[in-house]
């Protein structure tokens, strides 16, 4: 009988996602609900990212100055 891998993050549940952040053979080390965190995660520093860059004026194009 195998020894089920416990989540390298939370310890609390099996792993049963390769963890993204090391290289090399995709072994099984996050659980799902860690996993999801991580994603969510990225989504909302992606958010704030796009915001921030829509808040910033932007100079005018070419075609904007020279009046076509």
């Amino acid at each position: 009988m195998k020894k089920v891998k416990m989540c390298e993050i939370c310890g609390e549940r099996p792993a049963t996602i390769p963890d993204r952040e090391r290289m090399g053979r995709l072994i099984n080390r996050v659980c799902g609900v860690c996993h999801a965190a991580r994603l969510r995660g990225d989504m909302v520093h992606i958010l704030e990212c796009h915001k921030n860059v829509r808040l910033t004026p932007q100079p005018p194009t070419r075609k904007e100055t020279e009046g076509n």
